[in-house]
């Protein structure tokens, strides 16, 4: 299962860079080259080396040398690709450049063209190397959170959420059932009701496992206030009340057997 989940994850990240890669190149970066339209290989090689850069570096530039404290040399590094690689697509298009401003204006004027056509296309692939980090180090940081808050959870037996300003943390013997709504999930505890804008999934790894069962696609429960249930519902303990839930029939969630594995001797059959 949890391989599944990290194929589909994945998947769907492949897919969201290939949709940015499509919308950025596609749209907007051809009409930003600043010099005459060009052939489709000429373009295809602009682009090619754009997402050359980007991606070696993030997965070759930052681990290899932003993380290890080499930033002077990852910064020279970076500042040498931005110009090599506007250089080379300089030397691409050199010929069709020459051939569509020589004849409209005067060899000073084509000199400045293509020197300030180099300018520009450095500072941009500079701007998509300066991007690139800063989403790099987002990811970074925020995996850094994850793991701080796992950490902590199951040392102190709470589920610990870390802010940039202040942190949070909630008992687990309090914690009732979680109520999922998309990117926003409603924590039903015994001292209070929390809402977090984050996915079950990022709440889930802060849980022991076999703690928490998920009855639908919009609940989960904890097993420490299950009451009893039935064949449709489960009962909850929350704040000293009983609350009823119904779970989903769908074979997808298997709630009844997992609720029979868990503990059958709280079933009550209404027929």
């Amino acid at each position: 299962m949890m391989n599944k989940k990290i194929n589909a994850k994945t998947v769907v990240e492949i897919i969201a860079h290939v949709f940015f890669w499509i919308i950025v190149l596609g749209r907007f970066l051809h009409t930003a080259l600043l010099r005459p339209k060009m052939s489709i290989t000429y373009v295809l090689i602009c682009y090619l080396l754009i997402i050359g850069i980007v991606y070696t570096n993030i997965f070759v530039l930052i681990p290899k040398l932003w993380l290890k404290n080499k930033k002077l040399l990852y910064c020279m590094i970076c500042v040498a690709l931005a110009l090599v690689t506007a250089c080379i697509e300089e030397l691409f298009c050199i010929d069709h450049i020459r051939n569509c401003v020589l004849p409209y204006g005067t060899t000073s004027n084509y000199y400045w063209y293509v020197y300030d056509t180099y300018v520009s296309v450095t500072l941009r692939n500079g701007c998509f190397l300066m991007f690139s980090t800063l989403y790099k180090l987002y990811l970074l940081s925020a995996k850094a959170v994850q793991k701080g808050e796992k950490y902590i959870s199951s040392l102190t037996g709470k589920i610990v959420f870390l802010g940039s300003n202040t942190s949070h943390e909630i008992s687990l013997d309090e914690i009732s059932f979680f109520e999922i709504r998309k990117r926003e999930v409603t924590i039903f505890a015994d001292s209070d009701t929390y809402i977090q804008e984050r996915t079950f999934s990022e709440i889930e790894k802060l849980l022991p496992p076999k703690s928490y069962l998920r009855i639908n696609r919009r609940c989960v429960i904890m097993y420490s206030h299950i009451v009893n249930y039935t064949t449709r519902n489960v009962y909850m303990t929350l704040n000293g009340e009983k609350r009823c839930l119904p779970y989903s029939s769908s074979p997808t969630y298997e709630v009844l057997q997992n609720l029979q594995k868990w503990n059958p001797s709280v079933f009550q059959n209404t027929k």
